[in-house]
């Protein structure tokens, strides 16, 4: 089986530890369908894919939703469902900090 070519490129916090731990879990079910680059004191996740870029909650649920299994969560697009997702990113965001980073 052969790896398929990246579609998408997801950027995050890499001093963020709840945003790395987000991205190792999209890298590890993404099977290089997904480039996930670590940036500095990014605001929020971006996710690159052709002309299309996402920013924050958006860009989550876009990679989220090209794992194998995770179509499901394309239901946090739907516009009622899309103000309580990014009201809880932002408050993740908010509170990211408080996450310890996990051991290397």
């Amino acid at each position: 089986m052969s790896t398929p070519e990246p579609r998408a490129t997801l950027r995050y916090d890499s001093a963020c530890p709840f945003c790395a731990a987000s991205a190792r879990f999209i890298e590890a079910r993404a099977h290089g369908a997904i480039v996930i680059e670590a940036a500095r004191d990014l605001p929020a996740a971006e996710l690159r894919a052709g002309a299309s870029v996402r920013r924050g909650g958006g860009a989550v649920t876009a990679a989220l939703a090209t794992l194998p299994g995770w179509e499901w969560v394309r239901f946090l697009d739907v516009p009622g469902v899309r103000l309580a997702r990014d009201a809880a990113y932002a408050l993740v965001t908010r509170a990211r900090w408080l996450v310890p980073r996990a051991p290397q």
